[in-house]
C-alpha cells in the first residue's frame, strides 16, 4: 500500500469533528485517513523562509526618521495631540455617565 515506512497513530476526536471528517472524505472520494494526512501536512509544513516572501523586498525600501514614542499615534493615525486629548476626554465622560 505504501512505498515508504508509515506508522499507525491513534487519536481521539469528538463526534462533531468526526462527522466533519466523514463528510470531507465522502465529498472528496478519499479515506478519512487520507484527509487527515493531507490536513496535517498543510498544518505542519514549515513556513516559507522570510527571504522568499515577496513582501520581504519591501523591507527597508522606504526610509524615514525615527519617531518619538510619544508621537507614534500622530504618525500612524495622522492625528494631533489635541485630537487625542479630546478623544480621551470624551471616553472618560462616557465612562462616568455609564
Amino acid at each position: 500500500m505504501y512505498a515508504h515506512l508509515v506508522r499507525r497513530l491513534q487519536i481521539l476526536i469528538d463526534d462533531e469533528l468526526e462527522a466533519a471528517l466523514e463528510r470531507a472524505a465522502e465529498r472528496e472520494g478519499r479515506s478519512k485517513g487520507a484527509v487527515v494526512r493531507e490536513s496535517l501536512r498543510k498544518q505542519l509544513q514549515p513556513a516559507t523562509p522570510i527571504e522568499e516572501d515577496p513582501i520581504w523586498r519591501l523591507a527597508g525600501a522606504f526610509s524615514f526618521d525615527p519617531v518619538d514614542p510619544e508621537r507614534i499615534d500622530d504618525v500612524v493615525y495622522a492625528t494631533t495631540s489635541e485630537e487625542r486629548s479630546a478623544s480621551r476626554a470624551a471616553r472618560r465622560a462616557r465612562r462616568q455617565k455609564g
